[in-house]
């Protein structure tokens, strides 16, 4: 959720009250993975040469489409009310 509407979104969802502490609690694994990312793949690297970085990439890529995938489905069948494994209380 890296658009202009963020901050509306946020403010929509879940009120002004504790906007920046939701904010900032959104931001920090992004940026902490923008800080760390470019180092991790130095090291790789420099251990295991550039085919591992690619295939590193590729391997993060494929989980998050499995997970987008996962998404979508978990919220099909919510729509549709089928069973789904019951809610923390």
């Amino acid at each position: 959720m890296a658009t202009i509407a963020r901050p509306a979104l946020l403010a929509d969802r879940y009120g002004t009250a504790a906007y920046a502490t939701l904010n900032g609690t959104l931001t920090l694994p992004v940026t902490m993975a923008k800080v760390v990312a470019p180092l991790l793949s130095a090291a790789v690297a420099q251990v295991a040469g550039y085919p591992a970085v690619m295939a590193s990439v590729a391997a993060a890529c494929v989980l998050g489409a499995l997970s987008l995938v996962a998404y979508d489905r978990y919220g099909r069948a919510r729509e549709q009310g089928d069973a789904l494994p019951a809610e923390p209380t």
